[in-house]
């Protein structure tokens, strides 16, 4: 059946509805050889629809089904794959030119304006979502997933899986590594068979895994966990916010740790202690020799010498001893000598401000003018001790004089006396 202004109905059990509506062709109408193209089972509805194919449906102005069992729906919605189904309504191109959503691939669903699903099995649903490879789902406005992406999800506005088995979930995800997974809004697997998961996170090492806001792992078989942590050597392990293990086979763990060289371990960063949760258990736990730790300026640990035995602890209690014995002795020895010293430098004090008073008194003999011999007699006292002198001066002949005197003091042992003469000229 048709309906509408130049519509056509070519087919068994067809309809069309519309102005140049048209179910199936006619090739020629010169009245003698006329061609039909029979679309049997097909519905079309909606001014300048087009049905070229058995069991197709398009509905809405210009829909078109180029393929068996597609269905498009929608102004300008276009179903040219094998059973594929096109859902969403036109949209101006930059072009010029307008398009609904497009469902070319087999067996394909392309659902939201200007959706496209050219991959033979895919899925696009979204303003202008696509999904360009077989077996791909895209899923969100402006989704992608690109050509030579076979078996790729793409989930999120704006996100993007171009590799095979890839997957990338989230606002602006990116999955272009082989079997990669980005979860997370601008979160990025580059490297093959990578993970991504944390706004921002970035893996791009082979294997590498990436887990947090802005975590990176630049190298491969590389995990970062934790806020902007980064684990950029082989094989490194970075744990905790802005950790970095920059180090093949290097780990970090804790705020701001850092690895400095190659098979390395740090624990926490700076200003940052460390602490064991049951350190009697731990002990308890060991087996066999002991040792010692050792830890040099950088703060990398190591393994001293073995703690000594019981027996090697029983015998040095018994040198200590032994030692301590002649310690002893010796300080005993040392403390008499200390005494015995003390007592002579008191002896040494006493004597010297005993000398000096004595010295003092024998200084102050005087001469009795116009006399042949003088006596004097003289005391003095200096710092606790006092002295005395006696002297005489005589005149032997003009203008020669010859004296004597003796003096002492308090202080033990500090008798003196002396004599002298003096000429005059």
């Amino acid at each position: 059946m048709a309906f509408g202004a130049r519509a056509v109905s070519v087919g068994y059990d067809t309809i069309a509805l519309g102005n140049d509506a048209r179910v199936g062709s006619v090739s020629s109408t010169d009245g003698t050889n006329t061609t039909y193209g029979f679309a049997d089972f097909s519905t079309a509805v909606g001014a300048d629809s087009r049905i070229s194919a058995p069991f197709g449906t398009a509905i809405g102005k210009v829909a078109t089904v180029s393929a068996q069992g597609g269905s498009a729906i929608g102004a300008y919605a276009s179903a040219s794959g094998v059973n594929g189904i096109a859902f969403g309504t036109d949209a101006d191109l930059n072009d010029g030119s307008r398009m609904g959503a497009s469902a070319s691939g087999a067996n394909s669903i392309a659902i939201g304006t200007n959706a496209a699903s050219a991959g033979s099995a895919s899925t696009a649903m979204g303003q202008g979502a696509s999904a360009m490879s077989d077996n791909s789902v895209a899923l969100g406005s402006g989704s992608s997933v690109q050509s030579g992406a076979g078996y790729a999800m793409a989930l999120g506005s704006r996100s993007t899986a171009s590799a095979a088995f890839s997957s990338a979930v989230g606002y602006s995800a990116s999955s272009s590594g082989a079997r990669s997974t980005a979860v997370g809004s601008l979160a990025m697997s580059r490297g093959a068979d990578s993970t991504a998961v944390g706004r921002g996170a970035i893996s791009s090492g082979g294997r590498s895994s990436a887990f947090g806001f802005k975590a990176v792992t630049p190298g491969s078989f590389a995990v970062a966990l934790g806020t902007e942590a980064s684990a950029s050597g082989t094989s490194a392990t970075a744990v905790g916010g802005s950790a970095s293990a920059a180090f093949a086979n290097s780990t970090a763990i804790g705020y701001q740790a850092q690895t400095t060289d190659v098979n390395q371990v740090t624990v926490g960063g700076t200003g940052s202690s460390v602490r064991v949760g049951d350190i009697d258990a731990s002990t308890a736990a060991q087996e066999g020799q002991l040792y010692s730790v050792t830890v040099d300026n950088e703060g990398t640990l190591g393994r001293g010498s073995a703690l000594a035995t019981g027996q090697q602890v029983a015998s040095l209690a018994s040198n200590m001893q032994a030692i301590a014995a002649v310690t002893d002795a010796q300080f005993s020895a040392l403390q008499a000598d200390v005494d015995t010293l003390s007592f002579q430098l008191d002896d040494l004090d006493e004597s010297t401000r005993g000398g000096i008073a004595s010295a003092m008194a024998l200084g102050g003999q005087m001469i009795v003018p116009d006399s042949t011999i003088s006596v004097s007699g003289n005391v003095s006292t200096y710092r606790g001790e006092q002295g005395f002198a006696g002297t005489v001066a005589a005149r032997v002949a003009p203008r020669i004089y010859v004296s004597g005197g003796v003096a002492g003091s308090t202080a033990k042992n500090s008798t003196g006396g002396r004599v002298g003469v003096a000429l005059g000229f």
